[in-house]
């Protein structure tokens, strides 16, 4: 909310505000507690602090081990463990003899999201703040990454003109830094700032070109690019290495293709600033000249039942057993998603791999040749070169028009990294779909709330239940799992929303009134009537 604030500029209209406030001291805590050589924490101070400091202590001395062992450690306790949950599965069949389970979700056993959800908006709020202070100033932020701000700047300010015609205004490193020293208040020490700047190296000013969330790259601007870094996990990080470029860069660190991707990126923008009707990306480096080009394929591993069961019995695998699935390029085949057994080692031979289709159990030809698959029926795979070429264009925006919410239509669903987890895993099917979620109180209370509120005839006409079943649920009776689904499908179906009281107090109407939940409101609404027609006279 101040965030939200701080970009909008004017204060919002707080109806309800709750403090959590501490009460009593658990028994057993020790006053101190010594966590890793040189760190002892104590009871009665924020442990992140003493964690954090001693993370700093541990990267000055070259101890990258530890370091990331105590980056681990912070982020489970500020965020990770507050807001963990913990998938199991339920058997929702009724009856002894008989099994139907359900993927739900239950809390894990350091769940507080009032932790978790603060630390996150402490972030946002910081992120706005600085967007807010950097705007004022004529500026722009072009990315927002989490914890981190790239500001369109210069050592003497301006403005550059971009491919597209339009100018991009630059604010002088002296002005950033006045806008970066104003969050010097919050530091925990003097030599602990909250932001870190890094705006040049070897004396070259450090540029950044990005594509979107967690899509960016960062290079010097000599005589030749140096680039410095990329976000290799989008970048083409879910595919198998080229056969021309495969292994890791023991001088840049990460994949030799997706290096060589960045670069070509890298050349391409810079291209568009200098002469931006002749800019052309070069050729992918990781093509054979004369073969056909490399396709996308994931490595993945049958490492769950759920993910063994998805397979075909026609492609031999065994639990455990690492496999290859590729990606299609024509809608015609886009379902069929051919899978084989991985041989390991390079994949310069992927067109004589034995696959076959997921779905079907069928043997099936591969190409990426729209010509080759047009005349043989072979499916025709997506490459590298057009995954690389998505990668680096930009995503439009996908404008909010409005937002209407329902109470009793909001569903609380299992964590996201989930389904992430799920996708890079080779989880099948339609994994938004498979998506936990809660069906504990939350949605029974809102079925009574209802039922209470429309009363059991028209409750009854609205859900389809029976007059017996509805009047159970007007009466807050236990209900089945059944009578529940039903009831709550029923609600999101037809739109239905309880009544509520016309005094503004956000309470629904009971069955059997009109306008007011009791007289006592209704004269409360009078009142403020009869005060908003004074003031208008």
């Amino acid at each position: 909310m101040l965030g939200a604030s701080v970009l909008a500029g004017r204060a919002p209209q707080v109806i309800r505000a709750t403090r959590l406030v501490p009460v009593g001291r658990q028994r057993g805590l020790r006053r101190r507690l010594p966590v890793v050589p040189g760190l002892v924490l104590r009871a009665d101070e924020d442990p992140v602090l003493g964690l954090v400091r001693r993370r700093r202590q541990a990267k000055e001395a070259g101890d990258t081990v530890l370091a990331s062992a105590l980056h681990a450690v912070v982020n489970s306790l500020v965020s990770g463990h507050p807001s963990r949950t913990d998938e199991y599965l339920r058997n929702v069949a009724r009856g002894h003899h008989q099994a139907r389970w359900e993927r739900v979700e239950k809390p894990g056993p350091w769940t507080f999201f009032p932790i978790a959800t603060s630390v996150q908006a402490g972030a946002h709020l910081l992120l706005a703040v600085l967007d807010r202070m950097v705007r004022d100033r004529g500026g722009v932020v072009v990315l927002r990454d989490t914890d981190s701000s790239f500001i369109a700047a210069s050592p003497e300010g301006g403005s550059r003109r971009l491919a597209d015609g339009s100018t991009l205004a630059l604010l002088a490193w002296a002005e950033v830094d006045e806008v970066l020293g104003a969050f010097g208040r919050l530091a925990p020490e003097p030599d602990w700032p909250v932001w870190k700047v890094d705006s040049e190296r070897d004396g070259l000013a450090l540029h950044a070109v990005s594509f979107g969330m967690k899509r960016h790259l960062e290079f010097l601007d000599g005589d030749h690019p140096q680039l410095l870094a990329r976000t290799e996990a989008n970048l083409g990080g879910w595919y198998a290495d080229s056969p021309t470029m495969a292994g890791r860069d023991p001088e840049h660190g990460g994949r030799r293709w997706t290096w060589a991707m960045a670069e070509r990126e890298v050349a391409y923008a810079l291209a568009q600033q200098r002469a931006p009707k002749e800019a052309v990306r070069s050729p992918v480096p990781w093509d054979e000249p004369g073969a056909e080009a490399t396709p996308g394929i994931r490595r993945l591993a049958a490492r769950t039942p759920t993910i063994f069961a998805s397979l075909p019995t026609a492609l031999g695998a065994r639990p455990g057993s690492r496999y290859l699935e590729a990606l299609v390029a024509d809608p015609g085949h886009e379902r069929r998603r051919p899978v084989a057994l991985d041989p390991g080692g390079s994949l310069a031979g992927w067109r004589r791999l034995r696959w076959i289709d997921r779905r079907t159990g069928e043997p099936v030809e591969v190409t990426t040749s729209f010509e080759v698959g047009a005349a043989t029926g072979a499916v025709v795979l997506a490459t590298l070169r057009a995954e690389a070429a998505a990668w680096s264009r930009p995503r439009p925006p996908d404008p909010i028009a409005s937002v209407t919410i329902t109470a009793h239509n909001v569903r609380p669903v299992g964590r996201v990294s989930g389904v992430l987890d799920a996708h890079l895993t080779g989880e099948p099917g339609d994994l938004a779909a498979r998506r936990p979620s809660y069906g504990g109180p939350d949605r029974v209370g809102a079925v009574h709330e209802v039922a209470r509120s429309m009363g059991p005839r028209p409750f009854a006409r609205m859900s389809g239940l029976h007059r017996h079943v509805a009047e159970r649920v007007v009466k807050g009776l236990p209900l089945s799992d059944t009578t529940i689904a039903r009831a709550d499908a029923a609600l999101r179906a037809n739109g239905a929303e309880p009544p509520m009281c016309g005094c503004g107090c956000d309470l629904p109407v009971p069955a059997g009134r009109r306008g007011y939940v009791d007289d006592r409101h209704r004269e409360r609404a009078k009142r403020r009537r009869a005060r908003a027609r004074s003031a208008s006279e």
